[in-house]
């Protein structure tokens, strides 16, 4: 590959590679449950005065929830951009399946790692989550 060819590869490819860098952050356990918490907890408090323990209970588990089908969709979003610079003749069909490949290894490597954690549950339903917004970015994307 020449410098002539890397710079595109790289305006391709490596937002790709920070935003997955940025799942993989997310989904160690530094950003478990208990961890966010403390995070969370006093910004809805200050954002919502007077909120109960129950209810803000409920608001973080439905933000962090959120937060599967969003970054998944990003990531998706992201590798069908990539695709679609690096190889222009791909068909909308062809970029949609990859992307959305690339979307489920890396939920599924997630999620496996996860498991091992002590702090953190891994779940086919994480995975399900995740590709769900995979899908949902795809089907956006191709309307464009």
């Amino acid at each position: 590959m020449t410098d002539r060819d890397i710079r595109p590869f790289q305006r391709a490819w490596l937002p790709v590679l920070a935003w997955t860098a940025v799942i993989w952050m997310l989904g160690g356990d530094s950003f478990s449950a208990t961890q966010t918490s403390r995070v969370l907890d006093p910004l809805l408090d200050w954002l919502l005065p007077g909120i109960s323990p129950d209810a803000r209970l409920d608001l973080v588990w439905l933000i962090r929830l959120s937060a599967h089908p969003i970054v998944y969709g990003i990531e998706a979003v992201l590798v069908g951009r990539a695709l679609r610079l690096h190889f222009p003749g791909l068909s909308a069909a062809k970029l949609a399946g990859l992307a959305f490949a690339a979307s489920a290894v890396l939920a599924g490597a997630d999620e496996i790692r996860q498991w091992g954690s002590s702090v953190r549950d891994g779940s086919p339903v994480g995975v399900g989550l995740d590709l769900l917004g995979a899908s949902v970015a795809i089907a956006g994307m191709n309307r464009l």
